[in-house]
């Protein structure tokens, strides 16, 4: 998104373009279409002003919070540790804690190695311990850091014992995707799922 305050000027690039492609986007935006553009003094439109004040607000705004519903389940896993496997990601983890309209996911071992998972994040940070991630659960997202990198976050029980979380990551690359996670009994299954990648799926033990 490309704005330009002193032409009252939003342009937007439908398309996920790599880093150099978007710097190509930039040139041309600003070397040859800016320079381009003519326009004759606004006529009044007071409807239309409405209607984008309107569209202001309920972008400010938000959607509506919709009810919150934890299953059952969610009592007997909150504060548990579930460890993956050592074969498939040594030292990782997650745990989940409920609150009224929020969720707090802790994940440990999911970085700073994108290679290994088919992305890449510009900005990705090292950190020690488990990222722990604020997730909104009344249908808006809640805006919190994963590993450094600015990240909106929303998550809903999908079935009784299924709680999928989503994520956009808000620093200008378009990466977003879920989260699944399943219990059953002593295991767990984490799946995540990126836009145009292959989703990847981890089993996990129940912990301490």
């Amino acid at each position: 998104i490309h704005v330009v305050p002193s032409l009252d000027l939003v342009v937007v690039v439908t398309a996920g373009l790599g880093e150099y492609r978007e710097l190509t986007v930039t040139r041309r935006l600003y070397g040859s279409v800016v320079m381009a553009i003519e326009s004759e003094p606004p006529s009044p439109d007071p409807d239309g002003e409405a209607r984008l004040a309107a569209a202001v607000t309920a972008a400010v705004d938000g959607p509506e919070p919709s009810p919150v519903t934890i299953p059952a389940i969610a009592k007997t896993i909150e504060g548990v540790r579930w460890e993956f496997a050592e074969d498939e990601l040594p030292g990782g983890g997650f745990t989940l804690d409920f609150d009224d309209d929020s969720a707090l996911l802790p994940l440990e071992g999911l970085g700073p190695e994108p290679d290994e998972w088919d992305f890449e994040i510009r900005g990705w940070t090292e950190l020690d311990g488990p990222v722990e991630s604020e997730v909104g659960l009344t249908g808006r997202f809640v805006v919190d850091d994963f590993y450094g990198l600015p990240t909106a976050w929303r998550g809903q029980w999908t079935s009784d014992d299924t709680f999928e979380v989503e994520f956009h990551l808000l620093d200008g690359t378009g990466v977003r995707g879920t989260f699944e996670f399943t219990f059953q009994d002593a295991t767990a299954q984490m799946r995540l799922r990126l836009v145009e990648a292959a989703p990847i799926t981890l089993m996990a033990q129940r912990g301490g």
